[in-house]
């Protein structure tokens, strides 16, 4: 089970990526109210940069679709769903819960994702898996 800080980056934007027992991907954006983990403050928040070099590197391979109905998503989550991440965002839960906001058609799998991030994302996992977890 994550252990999360809620306040390493209290009303900071940030984003972190999170690999499922399927070694799927997501990026989890905080808004400056989500926690992060415990192991990434550990980490010196080493995640950030792996988070944007993924995205950055990766290219649009399937479609995305979003998940909420009420959330006033932005763009990027569904363009970064086509790159076959995961969307989940922690300012649509009142309680600091991160909600799915768009997710992807075709995976983008860790095996797809250069070793020297693997490394880090397996020091911590969601033990659940993305495709059934609307709330994390």
């Amino acid at each position: 089970m994550l252990e999360f800080d809620y306040k390493a980056f209290n009303l900071t934007e940030y984003d972190w990526c999170l690999l499922d027992k399927n070694g799927h991907l997501a990026i989890m954006m905080i808004g400056g109210q989500g926690g992060i983990p415990k192991v990434l403050v550990e980490l010196n928040h080493a995640t950030t940069d792996i988070a944007f070099q993924i995205i950055s590197s990766s290219q649009i391979v399937t479609e995305g679709s979003i998940d909420v109905d009420d959330f006033q998503f932005t763009l990027e989550h569904l363009e970064i769903s086509k790159k076959g991440f995961y969307v989940y965002d922690a300012t649509y839960d009142v309680l600091n819960r991160y909600t799915r906001i768009s997710s992807p058609k075709k995976k983008l799998h860790v095996s797809q994702i250069s070793q020297r991030y693997v490394d880090v994302l397996n020091k911590y996992r969601f033990n659940g898996v993305f495709q059934d977890s609307f709330s994390i």
